[in-house]
């Protein structure tokens, strides 16, 4: 039985010898160990019965294919070759790591889509099939973002734009997937226009009347923006994020997602004009941060403050108090509040809303008693915005929609 097992070393001995020190990135243990057989005139044999380390473990340290981890059995191999500890370790994770990479890279990848990823998130959305298929996760997020690998995915989250603390949201694997995302379709879309501030003010007085138009009002308003450097996009909303809208700086130009949050007409109306607040009076926080989230998950006092002053200007702009004041006693009236918002230039589920904000309460829910007043339908106008893409259509998917039928760009077709 010695005998066969001495055999054996030599056997082993001969073969590793012709691949030990191949790679001089990675030093071998094996080859240090024979040569230290060499040295002390011993057998593999005696050093497993002097060390007491049983033949398999011994093996499948030096060839990195150690079933389950022995650090005793690896500190007294280091005591035999009379090396420092740190240094064998060093030698024996190198070796792993190099013999077992397609493994560990694998293992990495699915490490990574784990930290970064809301899987049961993006499977309600239709995003991915599986929570447990790494492979195929891998490959259809990818398919959004258009990337070669999973890890080249950008974690990076600079925080809202008016936050001042280290503070993070509780959905923040969806927030960072939503602005990744959000960010590629501006991107791709890639602006030419010019945007200054000024041209934007001049054009707001023209706004309002065309939330008299479900069907193509809005439509509308995303072209002239365009035309003023303004890029505006619509994307359906994800259900971890209590997100209406938000702001991007990309090329130095504002763009603005909004999302169908609350499935409210008034309300996309209303995100539009708030997110056009920070374009106009915070666009500086914005190109320091990047982009700017119109959520109810912060609570810092700053963005609070900031998120106040954008939400009265969309009430005062879509509606003001005293036009309100003046219907309110015919608020039950359908056709005179009508009349009255059309004389106004605005929609009048505008005036339901703006009302219900203002007058409910607890005992009165005036959002309920209003709702279909406030909530009319505008299938056609999301028909219009998204063309059936979803949130499993890839972004440039979205870029190329908007490029083409909504923005008519000539560049679309170079």
């Amino acid at each position: 039985m010695e005998e066969s097992k001495f055999n054996q070393d030599e056997i082993s001995r001969i073969i590793n010898s012709a691949w030990a020190g191949s790679n001089d990135e990675i030093p071998s243990l094996r080859e240090k160990f024979e040569n230290r057989l060499l040295d002390l005139g011993i057998t593999s044999h005696q050093v497993e019965e002097n060390l007491q380390i049983e033949y398999r473990t011994l093996n499948g340290i030096l060839d990195g294919n150690l079933q389950r981890f022995d650090l005793l059995s690896l500190i007294k191999i280091c005591q035999f070759l009379d090396i420092p500890e740190k240094e064998i370790v060093e030698l024996y994770l190198k070796y792993v790591s190099n013999k077992h990479r397609e493994d560990l890279e694998s293992s990495k990848k699915r490490a990574f889509i784990l930290n970064n990823f809301d899987l049961n998130v993006l499977k309600s959305i239709g995003v991915i099939n599986s929570i447990r298929n790494f492979d195929r996760i891998e490959e259809q997020i990818n398919s959004i973002f258009n990337l070669r690998s999973i890890t080249d995915y950008d974690t990076e989250d600079t925080g809202a734009a008016f936050s001042t603390t280290n503070l993070k949201p509780k959905s923040n694997k969806s927030r960072t997937y939503f602005i990744n995302k959000s960010r590629l379709v501006f991107r791709l879309i890639n602006n030419p226009r010019r945007y200054e501030k000024q041209a934007l003010i001049d054009y707001f007085p023209k706004i309002r009347w065309h939330s008299t138009d479900i069907d193509n009002g809005m439509i509308n308003v995303f072209k002239s923006l365009f035309e003023l450097g303004v890029t505006v996009i619509f994307h359906p909303s994800m259900p971890s994020l209590q997100m209406r809208g938000a702001t991007f700086e990309v090329n130095g130009k504002p763009c603005i997602i909004l999302t169908d949050y609350r499935k409210s007409y008034p309300t996309l109306w209303f995100a539009l004009l708030h997110e056009s607040f920070h374009v106009l009076f915070d666009w500086d926080e914005i190109l320091q941060k990047r982009y700017h989230i119109s959520d109810e998950e912060n609570d810092l006092f700053v963005v609070k403050q900031k998120e106040e002053e954008a939400n009265d200007f969309a009430r005062q702009y879509l509606f003001p108090e005293p036009k309100l004041d003046i219907i309110i006693p015919r608020i039950k009236h359908k056709i005179i509040v009508k009349e009255f918002a059309l004389d106004n230039h605005v929609h009048p589920s505008v005036v339901y809303a703006n009302y219900a904000f203002k007058y409910s309460t607890e005992e009165n829910n005036l959002w309920q008693e209003f709702d279909k007043m406030i909530r009319p339908t505008m299938e056609s106008l999301i028909r219009k915005m998204v063309n059936g893409l979803s949130h499993k259509s890839p972004a440039k998917e979205f870029a190329d929609y908007y490029k083409k039928h909504i923005y008519n760009l000539d560049e679309y077709e170079n």
